[in-house]
């Protein structure tokens, strides 16, 4: 599955969360998606987290593998992620659309038309505006990966206690 939204949404804090209670990270941040046998995939670019420090400290176990992102940057790389790398793309079977508020409750919705694809594209990173072509090619990959995947809006409260209710949602609707 995949978890999408804005930076600073709470994405890799839940994922490291998640890894911690024995869900399997593929990666944090950047995906490559393609398809195969009809199906969508994806593929990590690398096997880390970038969390920021609180995270780090309520989340990642001491002496783990770590360096800070960059200068500019508050948030640090965890490495040392436990399992083997799987040698190809994987199967998508959901996207959660991620918004998280100090004041949200848990709720999981059923996502989809032009608010859904637009969430999407808005984490695409790489569209060009000034070449047409690869815009159009973009936008029909955007199209095809809302139609082809169950998209979920993913509402949640920033609240580190409250992590474990967010997965057992989770797990409630991919089964």
């Amino acid at each position: 599955m995949l978890l999408v939204g804005a930076s600073g949404s709470g994405k890799s804090t839940l994922a490291a969360s998640m890894h911690s209670n024995g869900w399997t990270l593929l990666g944090d941040d950047a995906v490559l998606i393609g398809t195969a046998d009809g199906r969508v995939t994806a593929k990590a670019v690398y096997r880390s987290l970038r969390l920021f420090q609180d995270s780090v400290d309520k989340l990642i176990a001491e002496g783990c593998e770590r360096s800070r992102v960059a200068d500019y940057l508050e948030k640090w790389n965890v490495g040392g992620m436990s399992g083997d790398e799987p040698a190809g793309p994987l199967p998508v079977r959901a996207i959660f659309l991620i918004q998280s508020s100090p004041e949200a409750d848990i709720a999981v919705e059923r996502a989809g038309g032009s608010a859904a694809s637009m969430s999407l594209l808005e984490q695409t990173f790489a569209l060009d505006p000034t070449n047409p072509d690869d815009a159009k090619r973009r936008l029909g990959q955007v199209s095809m990966l809302g139609a082809s995947v169950p998209l979920f809006q993913l509402t949640y409260p920033r609240d580190y206690w409250r992590l474990g209710e967010v997965e057992a949602a989770i797990k409630q609707v991919i089964g």
